[in-house]
């Protein structure tokens, strides 16, 4: 099933968001299939983020 045709990611995405907002912080979501791509998030992450949250799934695939 594909959550986002339900809106649930979407809505998700948003809840973080505006409790984000509340507490003076922006967040940010990204999505990639390509590794080098993650990696670049990842490594710009490191200049700029409070923290990072990552769901590696099949990362290790």
């Amino acid at each position: 099933m594909d959550l986002d045709l339900c809106g649930m990611h979407r809505a998700s995405r948003d809840d973080c968001r505006a409790e984000g907002a509340r507490l003076g912080l922006d967040v940010d979501f990204r999505q990639s299939n390509h590794e080098g791509q993650l990696v670049d998030w990842i490594q710009e992450a490191g200049g700029r983020a409070l923290g990072l949250v990552i769901n590696p799934g099949a990362y290790s695939h």
